[in-house]
């Protein structure tokens, strides 16, 4: 049985053999391993992508496996392309929130018959305040909102935000029991740098906003000096048991 907030590890390289030897270094203590565009667009000599071989590594040690692939199409592109994941023996996937209310209705009907969770991508995390006026024409948290209301009524309940705003959602959507919250950007107090994430929490901040799930990456791929990678994802879960 999944904790109470699950760790998703986001194996972000193009190195196959780093990556499948930090999956199983950390497998211990996440629950889903997330493959993103990188290894997705990444094939060897024989037309086998990066993704595939973490995918079949993350099923060798009992892991979920999230295809981070944030569809945005047309209807029947993103229905198509949800059942072929869906086929592919994946858990979850990503699609932007953005889409027109068709495609997100065919996607809900395609995760809900193959029993895949659809996480419907909010606004990305490394948009600020600032860019998100620029953009949508209000603050993030508002426009997270909107999103997610116009995704919840489509059918969608699995969600992708800040921690900033999962309790947000959690408290404004309908049957809040029933869906699923992801927040990346997530640092622990021992991993604080400066990179492209604005909308940034701990590990103990998500896991008190009630999400379900949250993405590391860097602090567990690439942790301080002092610190192995397993010491880094066992902290993590460590702290989140704590929270």
């Amino acid at each position: 049985m999944k904790p109470k907030t699950g760790i998703i590890y986001a194996c972000d390289t193009s190195d196959r053999e780093l990556g499948v030897h930090l999956i199983g270094q950390v497998a211990p203590y996440i629950d889903v391993v997330k493959v993103g565009l990188e290894a997705m667009t990444l094939e060897d000599e024989n037309g086998v992508t990066l993704a595939s071989s973490f995918r079949a590594r993350a099923k060798r040690a009992s892991l979920g496996c999230f295809w981070d692939i944030k569809m945005l199409d047309v209807k029947n592109t993103m229905a198509a392309s949800a059942k072929n994941i869906a086929a592919s023996g994946v858990d979850m996937f990503t699609l932007h929130a953005n889409a027109s209310d068709s495609a997100l209705s065919a996607v809900a009907l395609a995760a809900e018959e193959s029993n895949v969770l659809a996480l419907a991508v909010t606004v990305l995390t490394d948009l600020d305040d600032d860019m998100c006026r620029s953009r949508f024409g209000t603050t993030a948290r508002k426009a997270v909102l909107q999103f997610a209301r116009i995704a919840y009524g489509c059918g969608i309940r699995g969600f992708v935000c800040s921690a900033q705003e999962a309790a947000l959602l959690r408290s404004d959507l309908p049957d809040s029991d029933k869906i699923i919250l992801v927040t990346p950007a997530i640092r622990p107090s021992w991993s604080v740098g400066t990179d492209e994430q604005k909308r940034v929490t701990t590990p103990t901040d998500a896991a008190r906003a009630s999400a379900d799930y949250i993405v590391v990456g860097r602090p567990i791929s690439n942790p301080p000096l002092s610190m192995g990678h397993a010491q880094a994802a066992r902290m993590i879960r460590e702290e989140l048991d704590a929270a």
